[in-house]
């Protein structure tokens, strides 16, 4: 990664790869209307999160090595909606 700007020299950054594992949660709602026996509306919405603490991130900035821990936040909220057709 190159990063220059705002009269800033170019620096040049180099991360290795990081994984973590977290707890992640999962909230969701449903709502169906049926117009006729055959036919309908569903709406669904879910949200989930998660915030994984990775640790011995490892890299370099402009040649200055480093070793930190970082939380990465990761939230999504997923909307849906369908036509039904019922047999």
């Amino acid at each position: 990664m190159r990063v220059w700007g705002g009269g800033i020299p170019s620096v040049n950054a180099h991360q290795k790869s990081a994984s973590a594992s977290s707890f992640v949660y999962l909230v969701g709602a449903d709502f169906r209307y049926f117009f006729n026996r055959t036919l309908g509306l569903v709406f669904s919405a879910d949200f989930n999160s998660s915030a994984p603490q990775f640790d011995n991130v490892t890299g370099s900035i402009a040649g200055t090595m480093f070793d930190e821990e970082s939380e990465q936040v990761i939230s999504t909220v997923d909307i849906g909606l369908g036509l039904v057709f019922a047999f």
